[in-house]
């Protein structure tokens, strides 16, 4: 009895070892169930990993084409600024060009008003005799007025400032002179001076008009329009 209580506790306890031991089995459970959250740690690591570098790669890309697109578009906007810039240094140079060429064109036009004032203010008719004929008047390229006069001509005093006056308007384009008759009686008979004052207007050495007496300054200017 005692063998068969033995066994029979034997067998209890056999009997008991499973409920005893039953107990890991959850521990191996937990055990496997640990292994498999580290397997799937793994996992998760590698996949974390994998879209921590997609994600890294997925931003440098566009990140990468982002720096290039905006280095072109920099790229672009550098070449139009420095385009712009250089086509308004160009236009910055040609109006100044054209400001110069304005300045010097009206500095030269005044230039020549100061001059041919200056000329016309210090002009004096100059006195020509027999000697300097030919080649004052004769051989002159440009038309050329002859008063002819005397000292002791009164009518002649007075026409004497509008052969000046027609000296200064006109010169450049007709040349004026004075012969005294008393003086040079040659030139004066040789054209047949027969009063005083007498002008004559010559043009390549020829005599072309005669206007004689003390007239008005428009009809000597009438005679001399007719030979410019």
């Amino acid at each position: 009895m005692a063998t068969v209580q033995l066994q029979s506790l034997t067998l209890t306890r056999s009997s008991t070892l499973p409920s005893l031991t039953s107990p890991p089995i959850p521990v191996t459970a937990r055990r496997n169930s640990a292994a498999l959250p580290r397997y799937s740690g793994l996992r998760l690591r590698a996949t974390v990993g994998t879209v921590f570098s997609t994600c890294a790669a997925s931003r440098t890309a566009p990140r990468g084409g982002r720096i290039a697109c905006e280095a072109q578009e920099t790229a672009v906007e550098e070449d139009e600024i420095i385009a712009i810039m250089f086509a308004f240094r160009i236009c910055l140079v040609l109006d100044l060009a054209f400001d110069c060429y304005l300045f010097v064109s009206l500095l030269l036009l005044c230039l020549e008003e100061l001059t041919l004032k200056f000329v016309s203010l210090n002009i004096a008719v100059t006195a020509i005799t027999d000697a300097n004929w030919q080649s004052l008047v004769l051989e002159s390229e440009t038309p050329v007025l002859v008063e002819f006069w005397a000292p002791w001509c009164g009518p002649c005093r007075m026409i004497h400032p509008i052969i000046d006056e027609l000296a200064k308007e006109y010169v450049g384009k007709l040349k004026c002179y004075k012969l005294n008759t008393d003086e040079s009686p040659s030139t004066a008979s040789r054209y047949g001076i027969r009063s005083i004052p007498t002008v004559i207007i010559f043009k390549n050495g020829e005599k072309k008009d005669t206007v004689i007496g003390a007239v008005p300054k428009t009809t000597l200017t009438s005679s001399i329009e007719k030979f410019l």
